[in-house]
């Protein structure tokens, strides 16, 4: 009763660049999704646990978001949104006819649901400079 915001857990899904480009895509979505899944209900409740015993200890957890900044580098962040149900919210005006995304972060990508069934859009934040690096990078991946 007393909470209002968001909680929001991490998943992360590890691999080298070198296991990136050389493996094939069923086994990066095999390692993504078994970052994803660990991070299930019972994560979720531990997590929970986790922060009352430290309220009742007087230990004030730490924010792990980026609360500042703009740069990612050399990470990248992925988000995957096809799954989201756009079609269904209503915040009292009727379902959106559009859904724009802002992508203020290099280095962040988001996946969204494409017009065509099962198709993804990809739209990525990148600073001007890698922007060619990131085109041989993706176009090597054909």
């Amino acid at each position: 009763m007393e909470y209002l915001g968001n909680v929001v857990l991490w998943a992360y899904p590890r691999m080298t660049v070198a296991e990136l480009l050389n493996g094939c895509y069923s086994q990066v979505a095999d390692i993504i999704h078994a970052a994803v899944s660990a991070v299930d209900d019972c994560y979720f409740k531990s997590f929970v646990d986790f922060g009352a015993l430290a309220a009742e200890n007087g230990v004030a957890l730490e924010e792990t978001a980026r609360s500042a900044g703009n740069l990612l580098s050399p990470n990248m962040e992925v988000d995957s949104w096809p799954s989201f149900q756009y079609h269904e919210l209503d915040f009292g005006g009727g379902a959106p006819v559009q859904v724009l995304t802002f992508l203020p972060v290099e280095g962040l990508a988001i996946l969204l649901p494409f017009e065509e069934k099962g198709g993804v859009d990809v739209q990525v934040a990148l600073h001007p400079d890698k922007v060619s690096t990131y085109k041989e990078i993706a176009n090597a991946l054909d």
